[in-house]
């Protein structure tokens, strides 16, 4: 198990169920992806877990451009890049946790901060840098007051 910093795996942010059942390669085809993680998704991720105090999953990290499509992802997704992660509290609680999360992001840099759903799973979409390079503060499904 490679360890990348504090509470997560590499592993982590390249598994995925779906890819492992449609049997997609998951792997960065550029290096710089994994340096995105390691230098820029990851530092808030650390932060944020530490801060919660309580182990947070990862249900999505990196996507290759063949797992992002056959989830649904939108095509420019910061996912792509090692830019974004789903998470959820292993905890369970959720109505807690998102409003840890509103609170917690209103005094950082982030660019989107994204409640989720599927059928009755949830999650929180968290961007670091949008495509551009520009952390935009988007909030959907929550306001930061």
């Amino acid at each position: 198990m490679i360890m990348m910093n504090n509470y997560f795996t590499l592993y982590e942010f390249l598994y995925s169920g779906t890819a492992l059942e449609k049997k997609i390669p998951n792997w960065p085809e550029d290096f710089w992806v994994i340096e995105n993680i390691r230098e820029k998704l990851l530092p808030v991720l650390n932060k944020l877990r530490e801060a919660w105090g309580e182990p947070i999953k990862i249900t999505s990290g990196f996507r290759s451009k063949a797992l992002n499509k056959a989830v649904g992802g939108v095509e420019n997704s910061l996912h792509l890049k090692g830019l974004a992660a789903d998470i959820v509290p292993v905890n369970g609680n959720f109505t807690y946790f998102k409003n840890f999360v509103q609170l917690y992001f209103q005094d950082k840099s982030f660019d989107q901060v994204i409640i989720e759903k599927s059928g009755s799973s949830q999650w929180i979409h968290l961007g670091v840098e949008s495509n551009d390079g520009r952390q935009r503060k988007q909030l959907f499904g929550l306001t930061i007051k």
